[in-house]
């Protein structure tokens, strides 16, 4: 009867109740139901192990799993071995308390090289002991400085204890060795794993290159989202699948079982997700590049909006930057007959952005320069007309004294067709005439001066006054 107390159990015919899913004695069982996928069942121990899962089909954990041997730990100070992260520190405090850290390299080149029981790299079969090369010293025994006087393990336990000198001072180095039989290991030697170089680690009291664990091949095979474990399979990350973390998934993997509940990943969030993040930016980008129409009507209240949002401070300070502002019409691509809101008020009802090919931008196409002028010379101006109008009659200056009178020449005036008869000569002046005597048997003219004769006919040659 006492095996069948559990509640989820029978006890008349040892079997499961009705309704119930399993007993309770398993981890991933609670109140006869199996618990969900993605619960954790067991943690982490420490930096180089990994959790475990339920499964939702069983109600024990999954078996234990650990990081792969050789993955890097402390800050990539150490690597990982049998879930543990080994250092010299760590492994002093276990033997020596938490004050105890690790000796100087002195100590372990001094004591390893010896080949006894308190220094050595190994053991044969017929029970010599192996030393140390100068490469291999910081496999060998470990040697401590500080905490307490006797280890923390076995009382029967021997010390050693070796002084040795460093930087100009003396130094205390102590060592161990447990009477332990041969299936035991010796918690005094260098743990495996053990930092003993740059990218060294020891491995069967050598040190050895850490490619020899294998980390970086195993890890290439999950494409970048996962690490290996013990069983060298890939423990994905959150929202990737094993075995190979190359998909989207519930992550972990398919020893330590899923690791997130099966109900996080939707189809319809992934379905959404999928339309959102693929689909409709592939089919923005298609109609951008074949539309370009569209493309402008999309991007004009952008543009818009960001000129509008800025203020007089930002451009100040843009100009300090050594960022130069064109002025806000250089970056409106509406027509300049639409009128602009002010910045500090709301806009309602945008109107569309025009459809037809914007106007040139005056900064960048400035207007064409005039035309030198010509250098040949102008033209001479076209000859005056004549004018058919009749020159009125101009009477002659009258001559000097002593001189004989002549002929006063006129400049050529513009007459008409018809012209007005002209004297043949001109007569004295009145004055000079009266000066004369008259001659003796002449009578003078009481009448005047004579008439004019008739000019001559418009055929006549003229006379040129600049060639007299």
């Amino acid at each position: 009867m006492e095996e069948c107390e559990d509640r989820c159990c029978n006890a008349s015919t040892c079997r499961l109740v009705p309704g119930a899913q399993c007993s309770s004695d398993g981890i991933c069982c609670q109140d006869c139901k199996l618990r969900g996928s993605g619960s954790m069942c067991r943690g982490p121990l420490g930096e180089c192990d990994l959790p475990e899962f339920c499964t939702g089909s069983s109600p024990y954990c999954p078996p234990n799993v650990f990081l792969q041997n050789g993955e890097p730990c402390e800050d990539e100070a150490s690597y990982c071995y049998e879930g543990v992260c080994a250092s010299m520190n760590t492994q002093c405090q276990l033997l020596w308390g938490p004050n105890a850290t690790s000796a100087p390299p002195v100590c372990f080149s001094s004591v390893n090289k010896q080949g006894n029981k308190y220094g050595n790299c190994g053991q044969l079969k017929n029970g010599s002991y192996i030393p140390c090369g100068a490469a291999d010293v910081h496999c060998g025994r470990i040697q401590c400085q500080g905490g307490r006087e006797r280890p923390r393990l076995g009382s029967n336990a021997e010390i050693l204890t070796t002084k040795v000198r460093f930087n100009h001072s003396d130094l205390v180095c102590r060592g161990t060795f447990f009477h332990l039989g041969d299936d035991v290991s010796d918690p005094a030697t260098v743990n495996q794993g053990t930092a003993c170089s740059l990218r060294k680690a020891c491995l069967n009291q050598q040190c050895q290159d850490v490619s020899v664990f294998g980390v970086q091949e195993c890890r290439e095979k999950c494409n970048g989202h996962g690490v290996c474990n013990s069983n060298k399979n890939c423990h994905c990350e959150v929202g990737w699948a094993p075995p190979d973390c190359r998909y989207s998934g519930l992550g972990g993997s398919v020893d330590s079982g899923p690791a997130s509940a099966a109900g996080n990943s939707d189809p319809v969030k992934v379905s959404l997700l999928v339309l959102f993040l693929f689909v409709l930016p592939s089919l923005l980008l298609f109609i951008a590049l074949r539309f370009p129409r569209l493309r402008h009507s999309f991007l004009s209240p952008l543009h818009k909006g960001r000129q509008h949002n800025r203020t007089p401070v930002m451009e100040r300070a843009d100009r300090r930057n050594g960022e130069q502002v064109r002025p806000l019409r250089y970056h409106l691509n509406a027509p300049p007959d639409i009128p602009l809101t002010p910045p500090h008020k709301e806009v309602h009802d945008r109107p569309a952005a025009p459809t037809k090919p914007l106007p040139p931008d005056p900064a960048l196409n400035p207007p064409p320069q005039r035309p030198a002028p010509p250098s040949k010379p102008l033209p001479p101006d076209p000859p005056a007309q004549l004018l058919s109008r009749t020159a009125p009659p101009n009477k002659p200056l009258p001559p000097e004294p002593g001189t004989p009178a002549q002929i006063p020449l006129k400049p050529v005036v513009p007459v008409k067709p018809r012209l007005a008869p002209l004297p043949s000569n001109i007569p004295p002046h009145p004055s000079y005439a009266a000066s004369k005597p008259p001659q003796h048997g002449a009578t003078a003219n009481p009448a005047g001066p004579k008439r004019r004769p008739p000019l001559r006919p418009s055929g006549s040659q003229r006379v040129d006054s600049s060639a007299l």
